[in-house]
This record gives C-alpha cells, sequence and structure tokens, in this order.
C-alpha cells in the first residue's frame, strides 16, 4: 500500500506485487577469476563456480551466479595489468545458515586462493568489500 509520508509517498511494495515477505537483507557474494595472479588460466575454474554455487545455497537456500565479467587488476609485484573474466557468485543469506557455514566458508576461500595461486580472493558481504591475502594451510 502507498502512503504519504515526510519525504513523499512511501510504497509498500512487498503488499503490492503480493510477495509474502522478504528474503534476506544480507547479501553474500565471491568473486570467481578464470586466471591467477600471474595471468595464467585457471582450468578448473567451473569446478570452483560450482562449489561456490553449492555453498553459497545451503547458506541462502539459493545462489546465482554472473559469468564472464570482465575486471582488471594490477600486479603489484610485477606491474603487469591482468585481464580476466569473474563469475561472481552470490546469495542472500539465511543468518542462522550462514552462523553454520562459516567454517565451511572460510574453508572454501583459503582453498581457491591457495590452491589457484590467487595474488588475493575477494568477496563482499553486506555492502562492505573483503579482500584475504593471506591463505590457511
Amino acid at each position: 500500500m502507498a502512503q504519504a509520508g515526510k519525504d513523499g509517498i512511501i510504497v509498500g511494495i512487498r503488499d503490492m506485487v503480493g510477495a509474502t515477505s522478504s528474503v534476506s537483507v544480507q547479501q553474500l557474494a565471491i568473486y570467481i577469476p578464470d586466471t591467477d595472479r600471474d595471468g595464467n588460466e585457471i582450468t578448473d575454474h567451473e569446478a570452483w563456480v560450482s562449489q561456490a554455487l553449492e555453498l553459497l545455497s545451503m547458506i541462502g537456500g539459493g545462489a546465482s551466479a554472473f559469468e564472464d565479467v570482465l575486471g582488471a587488476w594490477l600486479n603489484p609485484e610485477t606491474k603487469v595489468l591482468i585481464r580476466e573474466y569473474t563469475t561472481i557468485v552470490y546469495s542472500y543469506v539465511k543468518p542462522q545458515s550462514f552462523i553454520d557455514k562459516l567454517p565451511e566458508l572460510r574453508a572454501f576461500l583459503h582453498e581457491f586462493g591457495r590452491q589457484t595461486n590467487q595474488g588475493e580472493v575477494l568477496f563482499h558481504w553486506d555492502g562492505a568489500a573483503y579482500s584475504i591475502v593471506t591463505f590457511d594451510g
């Protein structure tokens, strides 16, 4: 239902479109590039994307992926610009599932960074970007 408010009209979108509730307000997104820190192709890129989709589906009940997002970053050691295609896997989290799966999320992020020779692993949580540059194990 639309209501007049101090700054204009306030729209109750849930009721207007017939939705039952919001799923979540907190989004988790993981960036899975197709190259390593030196610009070499990650041959098992699709397997990593599949693992991320599965993990984020356990955290949020489902997950989506944007494939082939072109990006670039400057390697701080070599000063070489690395162009890569990244898949962004994201989900809106269910709080208890998120808490329960935090150890698996950490293990996945660190394993991906270590096994694919990443300079950093980037993820977004709740509107902020975080990077991991030192990997467990």
